[in-house]
């Protein structure tokens, strides 16, 4: 029972910043079940750690936690978890730099996805790739998963992936200087912001929307 609360308790600084305190905590949990013998707590603790090292910038720890996370997940089968550890280190690997073996980790995150209709998890990887895309001047390739996760969450009625999602195809159509484009998933964001009664975001998107349309007007004229 002492390695739960341990774990979750690390949350608390981590969200205020303290990411030692939270380190502290998830390498007190994981002595625990390691003690313990119990590998799926100690995969979820390598994976929890993974992303605060990466928040001090120990890009090589973080990564080492998540190879022996991964490994002990084999054993495991947790499908939820497998696609968690991969997407990680797509993350460690994007934060450091290296755009090409963040990629490759993605994808295999997706394919989890995929193959175990993780759909929710599905759009938040798609979102990394797209931004990777993005990065890499991909432009057509980028708008089209941004698309896809728009179409998804659309179908299942996910409303805040919703939002993202169209105000992600909003900010990078105007980018490419296509606000005709822009404004419809703007607007579309009023109304989506409005259902989840994020009213700071619902008039945020009425701002934009209102500058859009009156770009659009001068252009026009």
């Amino acid at each position: 029972g002492e390695s739960k609360p341990l774990r979750s308790l690390s949350f608390l600084p981590w969200h205020q910043g303290r990411h030692q305190e939270a380190v502290d905590c998830n390498e007190a949990a994981l002595l625990i079940d390691y003690e313990r013998g119990d590998l799926r707590a100690m995969s979820h603790d390598l994976t929890n750690l993974a992303p605060l090292l990466q928040q001090l910038g120990d890009f090589n720890g973080a990564l080492e936690r998540l190879e022996k996370a991964l490994e002990l997940e084999t054993s495991e089968q947790d499908a939820f978890n497998r696609m968690t550890i991969l997407f990680n280190m797509g993350n460690v690997y994007n934060k450091s730099g290296d755009l090409d073996r963040a990629l490759s980790y993605y994808r295999d995150s997706l394919k989890v996805c995929l193959d175990h209709h993780l759909r929710i998890n599905q759009t938040l990887v798609l979102c990394r790739i797209a931004s990777i895309y993005w990065k890499q001047e991909r432009h057509d390739e980028c708008l089209r998963l941004y698309e896809e996760v728009v179409q998804i969450c659309r179908t299942m009625k996910y409303g805040r992936g919703l939002s993202n999602g169209l105000t992600a195809v909003g900010n990078y159509l105007l980018l490419l200087d296509r606000p005709s484009e822009a404004l419809s998933y703007f607007l579309e964001g009023t109304s989506v912001f409005a259902e989840l009664g994020d009213f700071r975001n619902e008039a945020l998107s009425w701002s934009i929307a209102a500058e859009t349309s009156l770009y659009k007007s001068i252009r026009a004229s």
